[in-house]
């Protein structure tokens, strides 16, 4: 924003005054049931986990401004990280729980709500991230077994 304002102040007419604005920030968390086709050693575990953290960021964070947030693209790119992923959530709520943390008026908080695993289209003004006041942004548990 404060290069963005330089830019602006550059080519600002005398007597005029223009602001460069952030857009809204809004923060998504997730709860994510994974089921394996076999069972796997702690690290491989989590070496799959890290990469389903890895590929929700990236899809997450590179939404540009009023981009919406696709549950389906969230679900491929999931089940892509590794063949041994059988399925996650349940048929109709892939996700056990997606929130999302919504600035203030004011953007000196968040209100946290409920996705209820559907599609989200921000608003002109507002861009989606990963939460990054959640200690957790990611809550993932597994289990091994057939559908």
């Amino acid at each position: 924003v404060e290069a963005v304002q330089n830019a602006i102040n550059g080519v600002t007419a005398y007597g005029m005054f223009a602001e460069a604005e952030r857009p809204d920030e809004t923060g998504l968390t997730f709860e994510i049931s994974v089921k394996y086709r076999k069972a796997f050693s702690a690290d491989e575990k989590g070496t799959i986990e890290d990469s389903i953290k890895t590929v929700l960021t990236d899809y997450v964070n590179a939404l540009d401004i009023a981009e919406p947030f696709i549950i389906n693209e969230a679900v491929q790119r999931v089940m892509g990280v590794s063949s041994d992923i059988l399925d996650i959530g349940q048929p109709t709520k892939p996700f056990d729980k997606i929130f999302i943390y919504k600035e203030t008026r004011l953007r000196d908080n968040k209100v946290k709500n409920e996705l209820l695993n559907k599609n989200y289209t921000p608003q002109t003004f507002e861009r989606l991230i990963i939460e990054p006041s959640s200690p957790t942004p990611f809550i993932i548990t597994t289990s091994t077994g057939s559908v």
